[in-house]
């Protein structure tokens, strides 16, 4: 309601909603810009699965078959936060923002921090396990959040970067938990003991992403984490507060990552029946080969990444790009 709120006052004002026109429109008044972009920020918020507009994150999760929830963390989470970037790096940096940028790009900010504190701390008290990814990627969200809101060119470059290891990393997990779920008959990951040594293919799949989800070298997600945490400590009081919260979510997310990880090589407490998915084991070992592979070889991506990142920032070029591929 209030995204709808946004846009029908951003109209009202500048009689367009193409985005090429709005960055290079008249200023728009401080106050009343930044109403309108909060507005239109807040239901970007919900499908970036950030707080306080995350509640859905958890339960469909937990509720929706793994396929969907693992599509979800991974396409869902992806396009989301893209969406959300093109409109505050692309449009909100343009001269219809500019008086209004830097107090939204403050609370965007804040709200990161909001999303890693409640998503961190709601995962590590959380025994079912697709719920505690579901809290999971709320804090990584939130991470990811941070650097956009940072609004640095090399800032966002990381947060794209901690975006796709998440989205690696977190897709095969939710799988792997379908799967261990199916075969134990619980969701509780306590109750999972010794399922790693029936599966112990998935179960070290598991193991790696979550190295990768928490930043430690020679994995996937190190780079983008190690470029945000350097950026916030260059950055304003409000920098380093976020790079504290960050270093703080990394110790909570290792914590109960590793909590998982090890109860499923713990001694069994009751027979499982091993269940085979030849597809799942495949699609585990190609995703852990290629954390580990971007983990040792960053520059694998980091053109690609880079070029979506000049995107979503070089304000001229998309406005040549829309205007002449419109014919405007």
């Amino acid at each position: 309601m209030l995204m709808l709120a946004g846009i029908g006052l951003l109209y009202s004002a500048l009689g367009t909603l193409n985005m090429a026109h709005i960055i290079n429109h008249e200023n728009l008044n401080a106050a009343f810009g930044f109403i309108v972009g909060l507005g239109l920020l807040i239901g970007l918020f919900l499908d970036s699965e950030l707080f306080p507009f995350n509640a859905w994150v958890p339960d469909v999760y937990q509720g929706a078959p793994s396929s969907f929830s693992a599509a979800l963390a991974g396409i869902g989470g992806l396009s989301g936060v893209l969406v959300l970037s093109r409109i505050f790096n692309t449009v909100m940096r343009g001269k219809a923002f500019e008086y209004s940028y830097e107090k939204i790009s403050i609370v965007f900010f804040i709200i990161a921090i909001a999303s890693i504190f409640f998503g961190e701390l709601a995962a590590l008290k959380e025994k079912n396990l697709k719920k505690l990814l579901g809290f999971s990627s709320i804090g990584q969200m939130g991470i990811v959040a941070m650097g956009l809101a940072l609004g640095l060119s090399v800032s966002i470059y990381a947060a794209l970067f901690i975006l796709l290891a998440h989205s690696a990393a977190k897709t095969i997990m939710l799988l792997i938990a379908g799967h261990f779920s199916e075969v134990t008959g619980t969701n509780d990951y306590t109750q999972m003991k010794g399922v790693g040594r029936k599966h112990p293919i998935l179960a070290g799949v598991f193991v790696i992403s979550s190295l990768s989800l928490m930043g430690i070298p020679l994995f996937m997600g190190f780079w983008g984490k190690i470029e945000l945490i350097k950026n916030l400590f260059a950055g304003n009081t409000l920098a380093l507060i976020g790079a504290v919260v960050l270093l703080f979510s990394i110790i909570i997310e290792g914590t109960y990552l590793m909590k998982v990880s090890h109860t499923f090589f713990e001694a069994p407490e009751k027979d499982f029946q091993k269940k085979r998915n030849i597809i799942l084991v495949a699609s585990g070992v190609v995703f852990s080969l290629a954390i580990i592979f971007v983990g040792l070889c960053p520059d694998s991506v980091s053109s690609i990444i880079k070029s979506i990142q000049i995107d979503l920032t070089d304000t001229g070029a998309y406005i040549s790009n829309i205007l002449k591929a419109g014919g405007l």
